[in-house]
């Protein structure tokens, strides 16, 4: 049996391009960019590509998987950026015997909740087996909404909170993250889900 290849993806804002490693965005908001990891050889690519991410709201960039053919439709995504905030980390290739660079760039709701004034933030969690999924939403779900929520609500709070439409499973290409959700801030459909939690007993004070 001939071995599937992972899908390749690259990045371009019309005049300059790089390699998508990994990704993440919100179908939901018009395929905002959360989390993008490039790769290229030259930093002016990835300069280039830095700019078209400052700019609030724009679509100008479109990632293309172009291991698809051209009629599926869901090769091309036209994704959408936040502006200026995003979270920017450069690391030189040559630590790991290659030529290039590689970027990651991260919403900046995704690293603190009350980075943005937007009434929705995104969790983002890394690709580290160290690093719980779970602890993380609830650490930003404490930090996103006025509610002081207790880590064993945790559990609790995600199933409802998805069932209730609050939390949504965000598309992810590549490795770099293992989950990602985004998190509706509606104070009073969360204190909605813990009222109904602590009245059924799903969650406890103390």
């Amino acid at each position: 049996m001939t071995e599937q290849l992972p899908p390749e993806w690259n990045l371009t804002n019309g005049h300059a391009g790089a390699s998508v490693a990994a990704a993440v965005y919100s179908p939901k908001d018009e395929n905002m960019a959360v989390g993008l990891v490039l790769v290229e050889n030259t930093l002016q690519m990835l300069e280039a590509i830095r700019m078209s991410l400052t700019v609030k709201n724009g679509r100008s960039l479109s990632m293309t998987n172009t291991s698809a053919p051209r009629y599926d439709p869901e090769r091309q995504v036209d994704l959408t950026t936040f502006g200026k905030g995003y979270k920017v980390n450069t690391v030189s290739l040559e630590k790991v015997n290659a030529v290039g660079n590689a970027r990651c760039y991260l919403h900046p709701s995704a690293d603190d909740p009350r980075m943005t004034l937007t009434d929705f933030f995104y969790v983002a969690v890394e690709n580290d087996p160290n690093v719980d999924a779970l602890q993380v939403f609830g650490d930003h779900l404490n930090l996103g909404t006025p509610h002081a929520v207790l880590p064993a609500w945790y559990d609790y709070l995600l199933k409802a909170g998805t069932e209730a439409g609050l939390v949504d499973q965000l598309p992810i290409i590549g490795d770099e993250w293992k989950w990602a959700v985004r998190v509706d801030k509606n104070t009073i459909e969360w204190e909605s889900v813990i009222s109904t939690g602590l009245k059924e007993g799903f969650i406890t004070i103390g």
